[in-house]
């Protein structure tokens, strides 16, 4: 890849930026614009003890929760817009705490 084009793959962002215990932040409201791509990656790729920051968070951090990605979540709501009220793996997670 030269120096100009920082275009890549989810595979190679992630191998290259995201590293086990970095804080890691998506955008997007509940189930709207979330980056569900580079999430599955994440997962792929079996990144753990992650921080992860996000006003409103949705399905996509619940599967991080889920896959034992998070060790630390900073977020105001959470939900799964239209499933659920609350997300079933972050409710496990709190309730088992």
């Amino acid at each position: 890849m030269s120096a100009d084009n920082k275009v890549m793959t989810a595979k190679e962002a992630v191998a290259r930026f995201v590293h086990d215990g970095d804080c890691i932040a998506f955008g997007g409201f509940s189930t709207n614009r979330r980056a569900y791509g580079l999430v599955r990656e994440v997962i792929r790729q079996k990144k753990r003890d992650l921080t992860v920051e996000s006003g409103s968070a949705g399905g996509d951090i619940d599967m991080l929760i889920g896959a034992g990605c998070v060790k630390v979540m900073n977020i105001s709501y959470i939900a799964n817009s239209g499933f659920t009220m609350v997300c079933r793996r972050f409710r496990e997670a709190v309730e088992k705490g």
